[in-house]
């Protein structure tokens, strides 16, 4: 083979597509008025990461005369959901405090919403609220650690279930003439 890919070279490329595809999934979701829907915004993007994987990982095989092994996709794996990940919450932070300030206050209404469903009162509900403003870029850290784990557990799900290894080569031609 003349020249294989590396599983650093195909999970940038694929990190840098997840990435995007995260930002626009992020845009659409919010224009669709689902910012309070948390449940159904980690769905969609769990569905992505195996999507845009997938689609990395079965790249990789293709360059690679169809070869991956367990470690490759999960080594692929992780730098793609790092990498989309990285992208994907700088891109909101951006958004939210720059681009679209109303989705931010969006958050911080849904915020209150469900606290004042809990009984908060409404001076715990301020304070709440006002950490939330302080510290959002927090979160957003979180957001990238969560990612990655989950993202880890999704790319070991997936190499394992995409892996092919080399057959060693005193194992090609055993069943040969039996």
């Amino acid at each position: 083979m003349d020249s294989q890919v590396t599983p650093m070279q195909a999970g940038l490329k694929t990190g840098l597509v997840l990435g995007l595809v995260l930002c626009l999934t992020s845009v659409s979701m919010s224009l669709l008025g689902m910012v309070g829907e948390q449940l159904i915004n980690t769905l969609v993007s769990i569905a992505v990461w195996i999507g845009v994987l997938y689609w990395g990982m079965t790249e990789f095989k293709k360059a690679n005369n169809g070869l991956l092994t367990l470690g490759q996709g999960v080594g692929l794996g992780v730098i793609a959901i790092a990498i989309g990940a990285v992208i994907s919450t700088a891109f909101m932070y951006v958004y939210a405090m720059y681009l679209d300030p109303s989705y931010f206050q969006q958050i911080l209404e849904v915020s209150r919403e469900q606290m004042e469903n809990r009984g908060m009162d409404e001076e715990a509900i301020e304070l709440a609220l006002s950490q939330t403003r302080d510290f959002f870029w927090v979160g957003l850290i979180f957001a990238v650690i969560f990612s990655i784990v989950i993202g880890t557990i999704v790319s070991l799900i997936m190499a394992a279930i995409l892996q092919k290894k080399e057959l060693d080569p005193s194992e090609r031609f055993k069943d040969i003439g039996n």
